[in-house]
């Protein structure tokens, strides 16, 4: 099956739906087996207008949004976050570099800043939503270096549970960068390719053949869905 013709006919489909009013089917009338819920995200805007604007510490922040953030000495690193399957929580990690950035960032910096943190939070939520769920210690693949190379990293890509977070992770990223955009526009730039940030390049590894259907499926169920929830809310 040519999976990539079916993405490009449910595209057209559900840019054609999506003009009418409706919710349309994707691949095989298939919707997510799992129900996530779609965390909000708002809060971290103000945790990095605290880390800029207040007096508060890193550990008083910490305290006071209920998470953990770990200040590294990565220079290579960038903001993001994960989820710690012991403690089940989501750390933020933030290298010392950027948070020196975010204390003299101007707004539209730290609003590309939230951006990116938001996509990686959200990421990692559904992992925390999935995890506290079942348990997929025992098979779980880690992902190698070179992060985006599908070569290294198609067994980690491959299972299903990180193709729903990608999914998840891309399409907050397109929302908060074309949210003014109805969702006929946000389709067509997922169809063209015509997307900035980093969801362009986990498209191209869910559109990538060494991703098995499955997977494929699951991401851009995933993706659909999600975009689909925040201009039907």
């Amino acid at each position: 099956m040519n999976f990539e013709h079916i993405y490009k006919e449910a595209s057209k489909a559900r840019l054609t739906s999506a003009m009418a009013g409706l919710i349309p089917s994707f691949i095989l009338s298939e919707r997510l087996k799992e129900s996530y819920e779609n965390t909000s995200t708002d809060f971290l805007k103000n945790m990095l207008k605290d880390i800029r604007d207040s007096d508060l510490s890193i550990s008083d922040i910490s305290a006071k949004y209920g998470l953990k953030i770990n200040i590294t000495n990565d220079s290579n690193d960038i903001i993001s976050s994960y989820y710690d399957i012991a403690n089940k929580k989501i750390i933020i990690s933030i290298p010392s570099y950027m948070l020196l950035f975010i204390k003299v960032a101007t707004d539209e910096e730290l609003e590309k800043i939230y951006i990116d943190l938001a996509a990686s939070f959200s990421h990692e939520d559904i992992h925390k939503q999935q995890f506290s769920k079942t348990n997929y210690n025992l098979n779980y693949k880690n992902l190698n270096k070179n992060i985006f190379d599908v070569e290294y990293n198609k067994d980690y890509f491959n299972q299903q549970i990180e193709a729903d977070a990608y999914g998840v992770q891309a399409a907050k990223e397109i929302i908060e960068l074309y949210n003014k955009e109805t969702k006929e526009q946000v389709y067509n730039r997922i169809y063209t390719g015509n997307i900035d940030g980093i969801s362009k390049t986990i498209l191209n590894v869910y559109r990538d053949p060494q991703i098995n259907k499955n997977s494929k499926k699951k991401f851009f169920r995933a993706l659909f869905d999600y975009i689909d929830s925040y201009y039907n809310k």
